[in-house]
């Protein structure tokens, strides 16, 4: 087999990834959502992640994950870092919230263990596509 047509028909890492995120924003396990159950994971990873959010409001939280998910896939598609990508990294970065480095890295993984959990089509390729779409915005988070 050629590799290039091989390539033509592969799906891009953008429409694994679109097809994934439709998959999980939708689905639930029990009563719990896909959001809820990454908040869920990401919490009961470390105390000092618990300790982050001791005072937040998690419903509100949980409304601007949704929302901050939208301005990644923005910042992935166009390199440009909008309004709202700029106030997320000054109240991340700042004495607000002061999230450290390694923590998005934490976030990045339960991100992606819940994602497996969720999509009931999720492969190596799946993750892999997630990781390449929210990097960006979480690498401009991290070092900006």
């Amino acid at each position: 087999m050629n590799p290039l047509q091989s390539m033509e028909t592969a799906p891009t890492f953008e429409t694994l990834f679109d097809q994934s995120y439709e998959r999980v924003r939708t689905a639930k396990q029990g009563n719990i959502d896909f959001f809820d159950a990454f908040y869920m994971d990401f919490l009961g990873r470390s105390p000092e992640i618990r300790n982050k959010f001791r005072k937040t409001d998690m419903k509100k939280q949980r409304s601007m994950l949704e929302k901050s998910f939208y301005h990644l896939l923005v910042f992935y598609a166009t390199g440009d870092a909008d309004d709202y990508m700029q106030r997320m990294v000054e109240r991340h970065r700042g004495r607000e919230v002061d999230i450290s480095n390694h923590l998005y890295d934490m976030w990045m993984d339960a991100l992606i263990d819940t994602v497996a959990k969720y999509d009931d089509e999720f492969t190596d390729e799946t993750a892999l596509a997630w990781r390449l779409v929210m990097a960006p915005g979480l690498t401009y988070m991290k070092y900006k």
